[in-house]
């Protein structure tokens, strides 16, 4: 997941640029193809750039102490040391912060401890330890539990593909007139995506490939005309690309210890 802490990094706005700007065997690439370039390229930088904050702090308060131990320690030195751990408590904050999903919370002191706290709680009440199937059965292994809820959604999104359908809208009085009409079905502005996609919030992830409202917004110079371009050619052709419908269903309790279906909210 595009993780909020990168956008400070300006190693990050040029790898984004290049992978954005690479082309696939000649041709320009879909949107979908260039945010998979992006996800690569910032994968393999991750791995080897020094983005965990934890192992920062550790290395950082151990060079401080050793700094600080010797008997004519460097003043600048030290003054730079402890800057970056500032730094990387910063870092280590907005981390948390992100994954505790928390947003009443705007400023203050280091809250790390709080927002730990928060994603440990939300992890255990979100916990499913065990499902009954169709046949009443409990089933706690992750796989059986996994196709309790594809076979659950499966039948509840299956249409009946009744042949009468249109029989639903009969007697109902039309209410869009044609002037309405034609302000619904006009050519779609840059303005209007744009505004769209800065409307996702930092922390949302559109699709599952991870990159956040936060990516789209920190660098839509580099990702903004492709975006425009794809979705005025949904406009104009009608049709939507496969990959786009795809979608990642997340289980929210409805009570305490869930154990069907039924008692969780997609």
């Amino acid at each position: 997941m595009f993780d909020k802490r990168w956008v400070q990094k300006p190693e990050v706005k040029n790898i984004i640029s290049l992978s954005w700007g690479s082309s696939r065997d000649g041709n320009s690439g879909s949107l979908l193809d260039k945010i998979a370039d992006c996800h690569r390229a910032l994968f393999k930088w991750k791995r080897g750039a020094d983005c965990n904050s934890k192992m920062r702090l550790t290395r950082l308060k151990e060079q401080i102490d050793l700094e600080g131990s010797k008997r004519r320690p460097n003043k600048q030195r030290l003054k730079d040391l402890k800057w970056e751990l500032a730094q990387a408590y910063r870092d280590e904050e907005i981390y948390w912060k992100e994954r505790s999903k928390e947003s009443w919370l705007r400023h203050g002191d280091r809250n790390t401890k709080y927002f730990h706290g928060s994603v440990q709680k939300k992890r255990a009440r979100n916990n499913i330890s065990a499902l009954v199937n169709s046949n009443g059965a409990e089933q706690i292994s992750e796989g059986s539990k996994g196709e309790i809820a594809v076979d659950y959604f499966r039948k509840l999104f299956t249409s009946s593909k009744p042949v009468h359908a249109t029989e639903l809208l009969t007697d109902m009085v039309p209410r869009v007139t044609e002037n309405m009409n034609r302000e619904l079905t006009k050519p779609v502005s840059r303005d209007e995506i744009r505004k769209a996609a800065f409307g996702i919030q930092s922390n949302k992830t559109p699709g599952a490939d991870g990159m956040t409202g936060q990516f789209f917004e920190s660098y839509w110079d580099n990702v903004g005309e492709q975006v425009i371009r794809e979705v005025n050619g949904f406009f104009e052709s009608g049709q939507l690309p496969h990959e786009w419908n795809f979608a990642q269903i997340c289980l929210l309790p409805k009570k305490i210890n869930p154990t069907r279906m039924t008692y969780l909210n997609p």
